[in-house]
């Protein structure tokens, strides 16, 4: 067990203490290990993150991505929850496009498992408080 403890930045005064238990692991290099093995097992790659209009590693600009919709989470992007829309396009690669106030608006309406066509439209939209706002098209193949 170790002591842990918390103190205040100004006083120097002890805040908390915690006793932390420690786990020592043992590594094997046995590679009969089945810890160890990587059969039966594939590696998985992280999905594409899409914004589109802007750019990737300054990659080309996307203003169009299609696939199916797989999951609608949201993420908290500077104190606003914005929608993340996980895809997989029909070659099977997956992808992620991080929403914006009127994409998120119209993918209420997009159930997980319809195949969408999400499009940057040319042109903003101003808000009242001045702000430029980016357009999409959302389109459901029936």
């Amino acid at each position: 067990m170790i002591n842990f403890e918390v103190r205040d930045q100004a006083s120097d005064r002890p805040v908390s203490t915690r006793k932390i238990g420690v786990l020592v692991v043992e590594n094997k290099s046995d590679s009969s290990d089945s810890v160890n093995s990587d059969e039966g097992f594939r590696d998985v790659e992280s999905a594409d993150f899409i914004i589109l209009g802007g750019e990737r590693d300054k990659g080309p600009v996307i203003n169009q991505v299609e696939g199916i919709l797989n999951e609608k989470t949201q993420m908290n992007m500077r104190g606003t929850l914005v929608g993340r829309y996980s895809l997989t396009r029909e070659d099977d690669t997956a992808f992620t496009v991080l929403g914006a106030k009127l994409l998120d608006e119209k993918m209420v309406n997009v159930e997980v498992g319809d195949f969408v066509r999400i499009t940057l439209e040319e042109g903003k939209q101003k808000t009242s408080g001045g702000n430029e706002m980016k357009l999409f098209r959302v389109q459901v193949k029936e």
